[in-house]
């Protein structure tokens, strides 16, 4: 089985997964407090199961299915009514009806809940990646759950799954960045995003920038922490990948924000005519620094995107990534908004020399 994604339901951590060979059903693991495994909940199809959140307010799990357009809907009640059965594995029904999703999403792959709205992400592969804004609407009578659309925000390429929480005073968006199944024989890239958030209309500031091992899945944020998740120790990966994670990686939030404590690379930016000029420091022995204009990958253990040959803009962009290479590996990243504005046009001129073919201006 393949880890995709994970959520907090009272005292339990819910973590789903899909069978790599295509055989077996998709399935929820519950873990107790103590991080021990109670029940294995199995699901009713073999979709490549995604994200899973809570809704708190309606008491509904939600669960997105990367193969189908819709989400699947399980009710609390009755995820508590499968945690009581004796059976060690519970084979569980949609006992909610699947949601009517606005079709502008072509396929779900993650899912996070958030002050009463639901957000569904897709996985963008060699296109940009998107995410929706839902208000929903629970009617536990006729068993239906509807989610209204309400904005749609870009997201980086290759986005598995996103995380809204609040943090110091202002509401992050969390992005986990994932692609390629290898690290030593393939490409990939592995990065968790922060963005300072608006959850009135999906706007975003570029925050924070932290490169992972590869293949890291979904996340979620508890108790001043955010919980990664992996899927490179699984059976299908485990022996193509150097380093396979095999657990629940979290990172203090303190950490992750603390700029006094600086960073592996770090990227600053100074005005100068008609342009600005790019420059970076690093404090990892003997890595070598690229700059590039796109999010980097590693493929054949050479460092692929579109690169700048020079530290210096002139033409306007939106990002510039930087990373520090070791021995064919990206260790560490950083990235930094730049608009650089059209030079004026000089005046002024005086003439100091000239030639049938040529003039000296200053």
């Amino acid at each position: 089985m393949i880890p995709q994604a994970m959520c907090s339901v009272d005292q339990f951590t819910l973590i789903t997964a899909y069978d790599g060979d295509k055989l077996a059903s998709s399935i929820i693991y519950v873990l107790d407090y103590n991080k021990n495994l109670v029940k294995t909940l199995i699901l009713p199809d073999k979709y490549h199961v995604g994200g899973i959140a809570y809704d708190s307010v309606n008491k509904v799990i939600l669960i997105t299915k990367a193969s189908k357009r819709t989400v699947g809907v399980l009710s609390y009640d009755n995820f508590t009514n499968y945690l009581s059965f004796k059976s060690d594995f519970i084979k569980i029904s949609y006992t909610v009806s699947e949601a009517s999703v606005d079709t502008k999403i072509a396929g779900a792959s993650g899912v996070t809940y958030r002050n009463e709205k639901v957000y569904l992400s897709y996985f963008g592969s060699g296109s940009s990646s998107v995410a929706y804004c839902y208000t929903p609407t629970y009617d536990s009578v006729n068993k239906t759950y509807n989610l209204t659309y309400q904005y749609k925000f870009s997201l980086p390429d290759y986005t598995q799954g996103i995380t809204i929480s609040s943090y110091k005073g202002k509401l992050r968006l969390f992005v986990s960045v994932s692609y390629g199944g290898s690290e030593s024989k393939n490409v990939y890239c592995s990065y968790l995003y922060s963005y300072i958030f608006d959850e009135t209309d999906g706007s975003k500031t570029f925050d924070n920038i932290l490169t992972c091992p590869p293949m890291l899945q979904q996340t979620y944020v508890k108790g001043g922490k955010i919980y990664c998740l992996f899927e490179s120790a699984s059976a299908l990966y485990k022996s193509v990948n150097q380093n396979p994670v095999d657990c629940v990686i979290p990172l203090k939030l303190s950490k992750l924000f603390n700029e006094k404590s600086g960073s592996a690379v770090n990227i600053s930016v100074s005005n100068v005519a008609g342009g600005k000029k790019v420059s970076v420091s690093s404090n990892i022995s003997g890595a070598k620094i690229y700059y590039y204009a796109s999010m980097p990958y590693i493929s054949n253990k050479s460092v692929k995107a579109y690169s700048y040959s020079k530290a210096y803009m002139k033409n306007s962009t939106s990002m510039v990534y930087a990373v520090a290479v070791v021995s064919g590996r990206i260790v560490a990243s950083d990235a930094v908004y730049i608009t650089v504005s059209k030079a004026s046009a000089p005046s002024n001129l005086k003439v100091k020399s000239k030639s049938s073919k040529a003039v000296t201006l200053s």
